[in-house]
């Protein structure tokens, strides 16, 4: 059952990364509500092209590192919706047993508090990144 719950898993995490068209119109933006961000997201733009110039070497990589830690935190919050999954399919296959149903709600509710955590972090990142980017482009 793991493995099954891990191969979904995977499928979900690969199918998110690889929604974006290789070439993309504007390298802006996260792209959408469940797509992974890209590294370069708050850079500056010429086309599809990210632009760096050495004279704003320092802010750039800290706008770069921010995306970097959105992407971990969405790539969590993956991670914790797969655990609301696990848990509702323990809490289905528990059968009434109290045991399996208080091991159910605990997995529920660590997950559920961990996606909560999760949707601060992300839009706090995404703010904190969003003000920086504005004020050196």
């Amino acid at each position: 059952m793991r493995r099954l719950f891990l191969i979904m898993l995977v499928s979900v995490v690969v199918f998110l990364g690889t929604s974006r068209s290789a070439i993309a119109a504007s390298c802006a933006g996260s792209g959408g509500f469940l797509s992974l961000p890209s590294w370069y997201q708050y850079l500056d733009c010429e086309g599809s092209t990210p632009t760096m110039t050495a004279d704003r070497f320092m802010p750039n990589m800290l706008l770069i590192g921010l995306a970097i830690i959105e992407l971990l935190i969405r790539l969590s919050g993956i991670i914790a919706t797969g655990y609301v999954i696990w848990g509702g399919i323990k809490y289905i296959t528990s059968q009434g047993s109290s045991d399996g149903v208080k091991s159910a709600r605990d997995t529920l509710t660590q997950a559920l508090v961990g996606l909560v955590i999760v949707i601060i972090a992300t839009t706090l990142v995404s703010t904190v990144a969003r003000i920086v980017s504005s004020g050196y482009n």
